[in-house]
Order: structure tokens, then C-alpha cells, then sequence
């Protein structure tokens, strides 16, 4: 293991809003193939052109724009991204179906009917059932304007039919209106859902137990650290700096994790041990458990990547001189590696130092990116000096 201080870089945020196009290099959470594929084949369609590729998901795809029966072979998905950024022709003229195609250039699965009422309407990012933490609201009167994003996540966009550069001086007032009042009425519907599923987590915590045994724990082999459990379900509670709950994670016997819809995730954590001198920062309950266990460090299980840095932040400001490392999930089989850029990025917000497990040696699988795979694989685990 080896801690480096983090990179003199300056992280990245969400994508600032654009007018009638999406940028698909600058989605917030890395996508695999198909999905950075769609992505891209929606922002074709918003100039008209249609994207194919020859090999879905193998890393020899290679691709082609047509338009009237003209093609242009593109040997990488990179090609195809250069040359969206020349391409020329009509733009879609119905501003809902460009709306919703600027949805899917922005990584996430577009509903396939677009309302235009004014109104926040919630729809899967991923096509599953019971995900409803897309949103979106267009309006068509005046300016067309819209915004769309992801509760889970944090991303959000705006977007409008017009190029900003392109329009008079009382439309850009206009556009403006429109979005300070989309976003109050986003911020509104936000605080809402948040408020009922604190509310909802709330009851679960109070009526489940404390956890003594769990087969992820088991699997895991790391102990309860001060989780619940409700029949098969393992609580992971859900806190901000002041230790007020907001949502739970729960976790099943065979691993598979949620959150509960409408929760809040940015800046939670779950800590585990008190904090002296150093504090770890890490994604999940597994990893944060194996660190504790293994160093005998503060520990706070920030959820995902895409919260590492907000976490951060929140113990920064609670903690203002303790060392902070972030222990990075190396995400080596993943493009972009995820889990080491948010790390990066969480440790040059706060000063902090980055972490990322060594399988040197090792007989490590493509699944093997954390400091629990790595106990697994060879033990004792180390960080910092400290083991």
C-alpha cells in the first residue's frame, strides 16, 4: 500500500449548462461501452446524423456516421467524438424530441414521452422499476428552455433550443428567469423527497436491530460496526457532520446494495471509531470496516465515488487539523478508473492525502479494486504506516 499526497489538479464538477447540445465527455459517472455509445449516438441525432458501430462492446468496435446515404468510417468511439465536434447539418427541429436526445447525450436512459408543462416529472436513469431518480421540466412558452439530472447523483443540466450567443438581449433575460425558476422548483421538490425519506429512515433505524451476525458480514468478514439489521437486511445508517440520519443503505444476503428513493447521499458518511489524528475516507462499508479493523483508524464510508468528495469536504470542516486520506477503490478494469479520480479529486479539495491498494504479486480479478479485496488476497492490510 502507498499513500501519495494528492495531485496538483483541480477537480471537476458538474457539467455547466449548455444551449441545445450536450458535451458527453463531461458526464459526471464514468459509463461503460454501450452506455458511452448511446450517449454519443444521441448527440448525432441532434444534428441530424446517425452513429452505428460494427462491434458493440468489444474494445475493436469501430463506428460510422451516416447522413443522406453519405458514411464516415471512424475507427474509435474518440474518432466519433472529434468528429461530432466538426460535423455540420440541420439540428432536429422538434425542440421536445432535441430535449429529450439532449437527455440521453448526457449518459442517462431518456423517457421516451417528454411533457412540457412546467412540471418536475421523475423518470429510471437506468431502465429499472422502481427507479424514478431522473427528473426533468421543460417549458415551450417563450425562450424553450429546459433542465434535467439525476437525484442520486447530484448531476444536473440546463438546456435551451436557442445557442445563448444567438439571441437578443430580452431572450437572454428570459432564459435566465426560466432557469433560476426551474432550479428553485427543483431545489423545492428536492428537499421534499429528502425530507420524507429521513422521515421514512427514521422509523426503519428505530425498529430494526442491532447487528450481530449478516452473511455480507460473513462474506466479508468484517464486523457490524454499529449497523442494524431487519430481517435479511444489513442497515447502513446515512449521517451529515452533525450526526442527524438521513437515509439508510440497505444491503442483502448476496451483496446487492440501495438506497432508499429520495435520500440524501452528497455529504453523508457513516463513521466508524473515533478520530484522533488521522481520518480515512472511503466508498464502501466493506473497505471502511477492513481499514478500521486493520489500522485501528477513524473511518468514514462515504457510499460511492461520486460522494468522496463531498464527504471529504463536510469532515474538513469538522476536523479542520486532522490528516485526511482517502483510500481510492482502483478501479483498473474500469475506463478512466473511477474510484482513483474521485479519490484525486476528494483529497486536492481538502488537502488530503490518496491511498489505493498495491496487489503486486497477487493473483488479482478484474473484480479485485479495494483494501477488503486485498485482505482477501493477503493479508494484514496496511495504510499510512499503520497496520
Amino acid at each position: 500500500m502507498h499513500t501519495d499526497a494528492a495531485p496538483n489538479k483541480k477537480p471537476t464538477g458538474d457539467g455547466n449548462p449548455t444551449a441545445g447540445h450536450t458535451d458527453t465527455r463531461t458526464v459526471s459517472n464514468p459509463v461503460d461501452a454501450d452506455k458511452a455509445f448511446a450517449s454519443l449516438q444521441a448527440a448525432y441525432a441532434l444534428k441530424g446524423h446517425s452513429l452505428h458501430r460494427i462491434a458493440p462492446s468489444d474494445s475493436g468496435a469501430a463506428y460510422w456516421a451516416e447522413r443522406w446515404g453519405l458514411v464516415k468510417h471512424l475507427p474509435t468511439i474518440d474518432a466519433a467524438r472529434r468528429f461530432l465536434d466538426v460535423v455540420g447539418g440541420a439540428a432536429v427541429s422538434d425542440p421536445t424530441e432535441r430535449f429529450r436526445l439532449a437527455i440521453a447525450a448526457a449518459g442517462l436512459e431518456a423517457p421516451d414521452t417528454i411533457h412540457a408543462d412546467g412540471k418536475i416529472h421523475r423518470f429510471s436513469t437506468n431502465g429499472r422499476r422502481g427507479n424514478d431518480s431522473g427528473w426533468y421540466l421543460l417549458h415551450l412558452d417563450g425562450v424553450h428552455a429546459g433542465c434535467f439530472g439525476n437525484w442520486r447523483d447530484g448531476y444536473s443540466q440546463c438546456w435551451s433550443a436557442k445557442d445563448e450567443r444567438t439571441m437578443s438581449a430580452a431572450d437572454r433575460k428570459a432564459l435566465a428567469q426560466h432557469i433560476e425558476a426551474m432550479r428553485r422548483q427543483r431545489d423545492a421538490e428536492q428537499q421534499q423527497r429528502h425530507a420524507d425519506a429521513a422521515a421514512a429512515a427514521l422509523l426503519r433505524w428505530a425498529a430494526a436491530a442491532p447487528a450481530v451476525t449478516h452473511p455480507y458480514l460473513s462474506a466479508k468478514r468484517v464486523k457490524p460496526h454499529g449497523t442494524r439489521v431487519d430481517g435479511h437486511q444489513l442497515f447502513v445508517p446515512m449521517r451529515d457532520a452533525a450526526g442527524k440520519l438521513h437515509s439508510l443503505q440497505t444491503i442483502g444476503p448476496d451483496g446487492e446494495k440501495r438506497f432508499m428513493p429520495g435520500g440524501r447521499v452528497r455529504g453523508c458518511y457513516h463513521a466508524i471509531g473515533k478520530p484522533s489524528v488521522s481520518l480515512i475516507v472511503c466508498e464502501g462499508y466493506a473497505t471502511g470496516a477492513t481499514l478500521h479493523e486493520a489500522t485501528g483508524y477513524a473511518v468514514a464510508v462515504a457510499f460511492n465515488a461520486g460522494n468522496l468528495q463531498a464527504a471529504a469536504v463536510s469532515l474538513r470542516a469538522k476536523y479542520p487539523c486532522l490528516t485526511i486520506i482517502i483510500a481510492a477503490d482502483d478501479d483498473w478494469k474500469t475506463p478512466g478508473n473511477p474510484g482513483l479520480t474521485a479519490a484525486q479529486q476528494a483529497a486536492q479539495a481538502v488537502g488530503g492525502k490518496v491511498a489505493v491498494p498495491d496487489f503486486t504479486g497477487l493473483q488479482r480479478g478484474d473484480k479485485d479494486t479495494d483494501y477488503n479485496d486485498l485482505q482477501r488476497l493477503a493479508e494484514p492490510v496496511q495504510i499510512g504506516g499503520a497496520a
